[in-house]
This record gives C-alpha cells, structure tokens and sequence, in this order.
C-alpha cells in the first residue's frame, strides 16, 4: 500500500528575541538536482495561531536559483508562533506550502 502525503514538512524554528534570525531553504528534486523555479513567487507569514486573523510579521524571502534566503523580525513575536510558506505560480495556477512550523522565543537579556 502507497500512502500519498500532501502535507508540507515541518520544522521547528528557535530564535532569540531581537536578534537576526536568517532561515536558508534549499529547494531540490529527488535527484538533488536544482528545482526550476521560474514563474513562482514566494511568501510567508507568522500568525498567534494558524487561524488567527492577525499577522504578526511577514516573512523577507528572497529566491536565488533553488535557495531560499528567509529574514524574521523577532521584536514582536510571541513565545509561541506558528509561520508557513506558500509558493505561488500563477502561469501554472498553482499554490503549494512548501514549509511550515513553529517559532519559539526566547526572551534577550541585554536590551
């Protein structure tokens, strides 16, 4: 029996509060061959919780051939946050979560 498995894979991300936090995604085949990315956009967003209305910040992803460079500004998260990020090609008509998970804060001691 084959199971298909459409949920994205998780992680979860540990940050210190107001430090930078930089995230590298490397996107590749079942070959480890550089995926083409051509006509996708990508976006992210950390929310309370996945349902929440609110977003706390955006995600700054950046694409550069089959690398993902993702920036998180921690100022305002909570202790617990939860994030995602969506590819979108709309030459395609497509959308797909690629990565998802939590984002853990810790509280910084020099301010």
């Amino acid at each position: 029996m084959q199971v298909l498995n459409s949920q994205p894979p998780s992680m979860d991300w540990y940050v210190y509060r107001n430090d930078s936090s930089n995230l590298t995604v490397i996107l590749r085949n079942e070959k480890n061959e550089a995926m083409d990315l051509t006509n996708w956009e990508f976006s992210g967003a950390v929310r309370e919780t996945p349902k929440d209305e609110n977003v706390i910040t955006n995600l700054d992803i950046t694409l550069n051939t089959d690398t993902l460079s993702i920036k998180l500004d921690t100022e305002n998260l909570n202790k617990i946050n939860y994030f995602d990020i969506q590819a979108t090609n709309d030459a395609e008509n497509k959308v797909t979560t690629i990565l998802k998970g939590i984002i853990y804060v810790e509280e910084d001691v020099t301010r």
